[in-house]
């Protein structure tokens, strides 16, 4: 099941690029896991291929992309992106304890 508020982030922030770049721009979104989608997922040596050779830029995000293992990221690609990254809305840092004190996510990716 999707998830309504990164859907909406997502369409906040396309209608915002659109808004901000006057000739358009073309956005294509691809999946944050490889699963059955013919174009691939996540971050991998395949998505990053084709990001260099086609991608103005990469935006990553909406939504906790970096919590549960929810995106799938090959490391040794990642060092070969070569398109400007930003990274937004992603969640990532610590949380409050029972204590009341921020302490480090226990689930996000390493």
């Amino acid at each position: 099941m999707p998830n309504i508020g990164n859907e909406l982030i997502a369409l906040g922030m396309a209608t915002g690029l659109q808004n901000a770049f006057a000739r358009g721009v073309n956005l294509v979104t691809i999946p944050s896991m490889n699963g059955d989608s013919a174009r691939g997922g996540g971050l991998t040596n395949r998505t990053i291929y084709d990001m260099n050779r086609l991608a103005d830029g990469l935006i990553i995000g909406p939504g906790n992309l970096l919590e549960n293992g929810g995106m799938q990221i090959d490391l040794n690609a990642l060092k070969a992106l070569q398109v400007p990254c930003m990274m937004f809305s992603v969640s990532y840092g610590r949380i409050f304890s029972q204590q009341g004190e921020l302490i480090k996510r226990t689930d996000s990716m390493p």
